[in-house]
């Protein structure tokens, strides 16, 4: 028999303690743990999300351009084209550039210029008014800057962003050959559609983000990441806006590699979300084990 029996309670007493207080020491030191290398992954996969959602944008905004590229390689090597970029003739006009031509191919800008860089024809469309504008005066500079007058290539498309006061514009050229793809070169049949909130809305849509569209502000451009004409990748600048939302964006350049429009997503955290509530979770598992 025990002499002491309430001296043995006692002690077992403070050793069960003691062994519980060690024990919740260890999932607490567990849960930091765990806790700062889940949250620095979820942070890196987030990441990876968003930068992907992005580049999705961006895949969709190059889509709405290779579409412009079909367009103006189905117009370049056509009978009538050809005959039209010598004489101007007001048959081809009437028959084949008139206000619905352009809606049918969401044109907001065609133009036909001649071997002697003249233009036959040069109209910039609106439309919404489905109304016929001035040429864009800005368009001539950047025709003469680029590739678009010198292409005598059947097999390349001419193709990229122009920056405009109006807000930037995918264009694409083709040279203008005859319908079996014969030439002398008789010029380039130019296509343009402004990279606007409708064309955002659409994207948007497809993608089933929140989607947005922003200019290139000087801070963006002095940023050593951005510098360079050159630049063909931007990095995606990943932005938390709340417990729920996060936003990504990236830098997109123009016909020349210069920065002229910022493409942005806005998407839920569902990582997050779902690495927090694991989180929460962690410190029952050993609890319920005992």
């Amino acid at each position: 028999m025990l002499k002491n029996p309430q001296k043995f309670t006692s002690l077992r007493i403070k050793t069960i303690t003691a062994l519980l207080l060690l024990f919740l020491f260890l999932v607490f030191i567990i849960y930091m743990v765990i806790g700062s290398v889940s949250k620095k992954q979820i942070l890196e996969i987030e990441n990876r999300d968003v930068t992907q959602k992005v580049s999705m944008a961006i895949d969709a905004l190059e889509g709405y351009g290779a579409s412009l590229a079909t367009s103006v390689a189905d117009w370049g090597p056509w009978d009538e084209a050809y005959q039209f970029a010598e004489d101007g003739n007001e048959k081809f006009i009437t028959n084949n550039l008139q206000p619905v031509t352009l809606l049918n191919f969401n044109l907001d800008m065609i133009a036909f210029v001649n071997r002697s860089c003249g233009y036959t024809f040069a109209k910039a469309f609106d439309r919404q008014t489905e109304e016929f504008r001035p040429f864009p005066t800005e368009l001539t500079g950047i025709f003469e800057k680029s590739k678009i007058l010198n292409n005598t290539d059947p097999k390349t498309v001419i193709q990229g962003i122009a920056a405009l006061p109006e807000g930037p514009m995918l264009i694409a050229s083709y040279p203008i050959l005859t319908s079996t793809f014969e030439g002398p070169v008789r010029g380039q049949v130019v296509m343009g559609r402004y990279i606007d909130e409708e064309m955002v809305r659409e994207i948007s849509a497809r993608l089933k983000m929140t989607v947005n569209l922003e200019g290139v502000n000087q801070e963006v451009l002095k940023s050593p990441e951005n510098m360079g004409p050159d630049n063909p990748q931007h990095p995606t600048e990943i932005t938390i806006i709340s417990g729920e939302k996060v936003a990504g964006r990236r830098v997109v350049n123009d016909m020349f590699g210069q920065p002229v429009l910022q493409l942005g997503i806005e998407t839920n955290r569902d990582y997050n979300t779902i690495g927090s509530s694991g989180l929460v979770t962690t410190p029952i598992w050993p609890i319920m084990i005992i």
